[in-house]
């Protein structure tokens, strides 16, 4: 709520107290036209969706809130959404393109066609979710034995399907 605050008013929010920051977060927002992006929500207390819920009271017609998150319990707490809009996760050709842009340097592909087997299998796992495939790509950059991507390839930590 500060970082909004101080983005909205350009000046330094001295302000601690959630209940103060409410108030003023409230009073910038009042009667303006907005669009609110909270991104990769993780929070599934009720209580904290409780307090945000006065914040989003008073605008204009056209104010829209849109919310990023993985849980499915999450659109139902907000109490907002007339209807949750689903992503689906992205191709397996798209995750492959973040993983390997991550994993191998420019044209060094080509040099390891075993671990581009192995990487393109580690994709299937990953359920579409970029994030995960550019941070898989990211953690073998360095490793070109392929017991290292075999290893990766068989943790199932990471699986989402």
């Amino acid at each position: 709520m500060k970082a909004v605050i101080e983005c909205a008013t350009e000046d330094e929010c001295k302000l601690s107290e959630i209940e103060l920051l409410q108030s003023r977060l409230s009073k910038l927002l009042q009667k303006k036209r907005c669009l609110i992006v909270l991104d990769d929500v993780w929070t599934e207390d009720q209580d904290d969706w409780d307090k945000l819920r006065p914040l989003f009271r008073g605008g204009l017609d056209g104010c829209k809130i849109i919310v990023t998150t993985r849980s499915q319990k999450i659109p139902f707490m907000m109490d907002f959404p007339k209807s949750p809009f689903y992503l689906n996760g992205l191709k397996d050709d798209d995750c492959w393109s973040l993983f390997k842009h991550r994993a191998f340097g420019c044209g060094e592909e080509e040099k390891y066609p075993n671990l581009t087997r192995i990487g393109k299998e580690i994709i299937k796992k990953v359920g579409g979710v970029p994030l995960v495939a550019k941070s898989l790509g990211s953690s073998v950059r360095l490793k070109r034995e392929e017991k290292q991507w075999l290893f990766m390839r068989d943790c199932g930590l990471w699986e989402f399907r």
